[in-house]
């Protein structure tokens, strides 16, 4: 998956307007991030890609290219 395609999924978790999220955003500013979004991350990581990503790591994520850097190379440049 591209980091584009990523950050429209991203979008959509964040609930903001699609286009909104480059990567560098701090996911605590995101007005709409909180537990229930740190599970769907989880989750869409899991549906995508088959990946186990545990809840502390999504938590010491800082911005949104914390969140793709935890997917590894399942999301290319």
């Amino acid at each position: 998956m591209s980091k584009g395609e990523f950050l429209r999924l991203m979008d959509k978790i964040a609930e903001v307007a699609p286009g909104t999220l480059s990567g560098v955003e701090n996911v605590q500013s995101l007005t709409s991030w909180d537990s229930m979004k740190m599970l769907e991350f989880i989750m869409l990581a899991a549906s995508k890609f088959g990946l186990t990503i545990s809840p502390s790591s999504v938590v010491r994520a800082k911005t949104v290219n914390d969140l793709i850097t935890l997917l590894g190379d399942h999301v290319t440049k």
